[in-house]
């Protein structure tokens, strides 16, 4: 038995799972340079990426067209897919934005269904579906564009009671803790 196959009985089925698809991030990663490679192994990770905002869009009242699962060029970033929404407001830009966050548990519930010691298409399988509910989840540039410019105001004020508490926490902490320290004696 080579050292590779003794590693790979070794290794618990959550663990090879994982290495798998970190094997599959790299490989995504790599292929950047080569477009149509990439576009194609991105592709699956896209179609849940956008059909995540469709989703929240129609649960949330954004009125969102079809999603567009094609790449096109926009300026000087590469677009993999879009969902043009037609109602966003200050309630329901979050939600339909930050949607394909809703991946990435997703992703964590179905790696204990990888068997033990599968069959390599079985293993290179489940790792495309991993690699592509990890990079679909992660929100893109114009996700983030869109809360700005739907909730600017919010997130400056937010902004200003943080550091309004971080200026004041050395009182804050010290009167919490004293409170504390009375309730328990």
């Amino acid at each position: 038995m080579t050292f590779l196959a003794t590693i790979n009985q070794c290794t618990p089925p959550a663990a090879q799972a994982w290495m798998d698809v970190l094997y599959g991030i790299l490989l995504l990663n790599l292929s950047r340079s080569v477009e149509p490679i990439y576009f194609i192994l991105q592709f699956p990770a896209t179609v849940l990426h956008e059909l995540m905002h469709y989703l929240f869009a129609l649960i949330w009242g954004g009125q969102p067209s079809w999603p567009s699962f094609w790449p096109r060029r926009q300026g000087q970033q590469q677009v993999l897919g879009s969902v043009e929404t037609r109602s966003l407001n200050l309630l329901n830009v979050w939600p339909i934005a930050l949607a394909p966050l809703i991946l990435i548990p997703i992703f964590v519930l179905q790696l204990p269904l990888f068997p033990n010691h599968p069959p390599l298409l079985q293993r290179c399988i489940h790792a495309a579906l991993g690699v592509s509910l990890l990079s679909g989840s992660i929100p893109s540039s114009q996700d983030f564009a869109l809360i700005w410019q739907h909730s600017r105001w919010l997130l400056l004020v937010l902004l200003a009671l943080i550091l309004a508490f971080a200026l004041l926490d050395p009182l804050f902490l010290h009167l919490h803790l004293a409170s504390h320290l009375a309730s328990a004696l």
